[in-house]
């Protein structure tokens, strides 16, 4: 698994959180990959379920993996941030605001982005959830994906911490017939198995490949924010 990484003699923190945050990314993959071919026997399938949840997750140790990858990437930002800002302008306030709508930004920007040229402003006016691919916006749903990011951020980090929960899912469910075990639907070629991370009090959840856009959703973030200064 190859991740973006700035290239650089001299790492700053920013490039060193990005670098810690792909190696974290490379741990978490594999630990939660490990847990993936061990499902229950006991468990069964209604046929208008279309989910299910396997228990053999370490909940807190791939948790607390993911949380690492989330405070990683979403410093990276704030870190940029600092890192161009004048001296003279830096402050408590200081920040990488990322904002679902246009004028959420402005007032924002106006208290975390004091001192920043207008070009670099408009760099990161250009990556917020509110401004499309079509319209300059990141690619890939990158903006969407920062989004998401910051949300899991502010609830890791405030409220509850990051959970694991195995999954296993198939579609449709209503062809499934009543009674079915949990490990036939495992073997069966259409059916997704995976560990998904989510919070407790939000409806927000996030597989190991999310993480990962997430990574290169912030890479063209600090690559196009350079550029711009």
């Amino acid at each position: 698994m190859t991740f973006a990484v700035t290239p650089t003699g001299d790492r700053s923190a920013v490039d060193e959180r990005l670098r810690w945050a792909a190696q974290r990314l490379s741990e978490l993959r594999i630990a939660s990959d490990s847990f993936l071919p061990n499902v229950r026997e006991d468990l069964v399938a209604a046929a208008s379920v279309a989910s299910f949840t396997f228990t053999n997750v370490p909940q807190s140790e791939l948790g607390s993996m993911a949380g690492d990858v989330i405070h990683n990437l979403r410093a990276c930002l704030d870190n940029l941030v600092w890192e161009i800002a004048p001296a003279a302008a830096r402050s408590a306030r200081t920040a990488f605001p990322i904002r679902s709508t246009d004028s959420g930004f402005t007032l924002a920007a106006a208290r975390s982005l004091r001192g920043l040229p207008t070009a670099v402003i408009d760099a990161i006016r250009s990556v917020q959830p509110f401004v499309d691919e079509s319209h300059g916006g990141l690619a890939d749903g990158g903006g969407q994906l920062l989004k998401l990011l910051d949300d899991f951020w502010n609830d890791d980090k405030h409220r509850v911490s990051t959970v694991a929960v195995g999954t296993l899912s198939v579609v449709p469910p209503n062809c499934l017939p009543a009674g079915t075990s949990f490990a036939s639907i495992a073997r069966m070629p259409e059916a997704k198995r995976e560990v998904r991370f989510k919070l407790q009090r939000e409806d927000l959840s996030a597989t190991v490949d999310v993480f990962m856009r997430m990574h290169f959703a912030v890479y063209d973030v600090i690559k196009r924010v350079r550029t711009a200064r």
